[in-house]
């Protein structure tokens, strides 16, 4: 039960060595799998666990490039993809784009993989520009300070007024 637990708990994040690295070390590669289809529905083929992470990343940047396909067959009527789509024509168009397999007998049971894949590795939200703006001048405003001889932290210090005050009191 612990297993489950951390991989459930383990977010797919696969930019992270580290993360890759703690799977690795708390799980076997045989129970990792199970797991995975488990929780994905998708049996993913590795031998290895570099080779599990590649998949499940390649599958990641493939459904992210395909999610506004994605969503639109499943957000779709079935009468509506019944007439636009044969069964066995959109599993093939499916496979050439996504790397995993999908086993689904029916449309009912294919829409039902969809939203699992979408939610599974659907990314998250982008920050706006403002926020990312924000993000450089700071960066940008540590790194000068650095070169001037004066530590500033990355993340903005508190903005609390009894902060500031209890500050400048103890000068």
């Amino acid at each position: 039960m612990q297993q489950y637990e951390i991989l459930t708990n383990f977010e797919l994040d696969l930019s992270n060595p580290d993360r890759i690295k703690e799977l690795e070390s708390r799980l076997s590669l045989s129970s990792a799998k199970r797991i995975l289809k488990e929780k994905m529905g998708f049996q993913v083929e590795a031998k290895d666990f570099d080779s599990l992470m590649r998949k499940i990343r390649e599958a990641s940047i493939s459904i992210n490039e395909n999610q506004a396909f994605l969503s639109n067959i499943v957000s779709q009527d079935l009468d509506a993809l019944k007439s636009s789509w044969k069964f066995k024509a959109l599993k093939k168009y499916l496979a050439q784009k996504i790397p995993l397999k999908i086993q689904a007998r029916g449309w009912d049971s294919l829409k039902d993989k969809l939203q699992i894949l979408l939610s599974t590795f659907s990314s998250k939200p982008e920050a706006s520009k403002y926020e990312i703006y924000e993000k450089i001048k700071r960066s940008n405003f540590v790194g000068n300070s650095r070169l001037e001889g004066i530590t500033v932290s990355e993340s903005p210090q508190s903005k609390k007024m009894a902060d500031i005050l209890s500050k400048y009191r103890n000068l």
